[in-house]
């Protein structure tokens, strides 16, 4: 009897009012944690669908570009080639193929670059050039001659895709063109001289051994 009177005791000394407010608020700070994550998973879902939708779009804008690349090799006869392709099913414009090439020589104006202009280059096409058709003034208007062959070279272009976005290729990088009027990687430097060379007849052209967007983006040997 005495346990039960104690029992019944301690039962109405709890105050059920200040218990259930207690409880209530418990139940809101639960409610609020829960919230907090679910916001913040939420908005973690939600970065990560943007940067999704941002790298698709960067991965569409530079669709066709990737596929222009310059590089390169020699035949089994020792011959050089130089090579410039696009490999989409889209034409270029107004390509821009710069050549800097080191002749290897310790005197002032070691250097010669060489810029030829394009109107473009069709879909699914490759420009060959023979190293042999590469010259270089000696002097200011003086006589052409034959650029030696080296691997000392280096090799950048320039050009606008489908969309009307210039872009350059250099040294392997992709670049999007945006200063006007662009200064390319191998203009002339400070106090650099370089000699004027210039291609000899004109590139032979043939059908890129790929094409199409559904291949994997790049060429190989690209410079």
């Amino acid at each position: 009897m005495r346990d039960r009177q104690q029992a019944r005791r301690w039962w109405s000394r709890i105050d059920w009012g200040r218990a259930g407010t207690i409880f209530t608020i418990i139940a809101g700070i639960g409610s609020l944690l829960f919230t907090g994550i679910a916001t913040y998973y939420g908005a973690a879902v939600s970065k990560e669908q943007l940067d999704q939708s941002r790298e698709d779009a960067d991965r569409k804008e530079r669709e066709q570009a990737v596929r222009v690349a310059t590089w390169m090799d020699q035949d089994g006869d020792g011959a050089q080639h130089l090579h410039l392709m696009n490999r989409s099913p889209d034409p270029i414009a107004g390509a821009v193929w710069d050549i800097k090439v080191d002749l290897g020589t310790s005197s002032f104006g070691n250097r010669v670059l060489i810029r030829e202009a394009l109107s473009g280059l069709g879909p699914c096409s490759e420009m060959v050039l023979n190293w042999t058709a590469l010259e270089y003034q000696e002097k200011w208007g003086g006589k052409y001659r034959k650029v030696p062959k080296t691997y000392a070279m280096q090799m950048a272009v320039a050009f606008t895709d489908r969309n009307g976005t210039v872009w350059e290729r250099y040294g392997g990088r992709l670049t999007e063109i945006t200063d006007f009027p662009h200064v390319g990687p191998l203009d002339r430097q400070p106090n650099e001289k370089v000699r004027i060379g210039r291609i000899v007849g004109k590139p032979s052209l043939k059908q890129a051994a790929s094409c199409g967007y559904e291949d994997a983006p790049g060429a190989g040997g690209t410079q």
